[in-house]
Parts: C-alpha cells; structure tokens; sequence
C-alpha cells in the first residue's frame, strides 16, 4: 500500500505542477500580446448628407504637432483605412 501511495506522489507533482503553468500563461500571456508598436491607425465611413457611403473620396489626416500628413481614398463602400500613423494629434 505504501508503493502505490508512492508512485502516485510524482504525478501528483506533475499534474499541480502543470496546472500552476498553465493558469501562470493565462494570465500573462494576454499581457504580451497587448504590447502594441509605436503607431495607430484611422478606420471609418465616409457618408453625405443623406447618409449613403461616398466612393474614390480622399481622406486626410495631418498631425498638429509635425505637421505631416497621410492620405488615402475610399474604397468603393465608402471605408478608408490610415495605417502606421505616429502617435500625437
């Protein structure tokens, strides 16, 4: 009875062992992946008045601070996506 108490104490062992790994990755590994570069992006819809999208339109985004500026046109449901832009206003 003792041996058989003994060959279940190393998997014991490994079984909570593995256990604290996996619940240790579930909780940081969301962190890692919440690490974003340097950079941001602009999505939207451009609509009129009446609320209908407006294709092949050119949308502009330029920075307060350095003044550069990034365009882009509307693809043929109105959407625009300015990628890579640099943090700031």
């Amino acid at each position: 009875m003792s041996q058989d108490n003994s060959n279940r104490r190393p998997r014991y062992i490994f079984i909570v062992s593995c256990f604290v790994l996996v619940i240790c990755s579930v909780i940081v590994v969301p962190s890692l992946f919440s690490q974003t570069a340097a950079t941001g992006a602009l999505t939207g819809t451009v609509r009129d008045s009446s609320c209908a999208v407006v294709p092949n339109v050119t949308v502009t985004a330029t920075s307060v601070g350095t003044a550069q500026v990034r365009s882009t046109s509307t693809s043929a449901d109105g959407t625009y996506k300015l990628g890579l832009l640099p943090p700031g206003d």
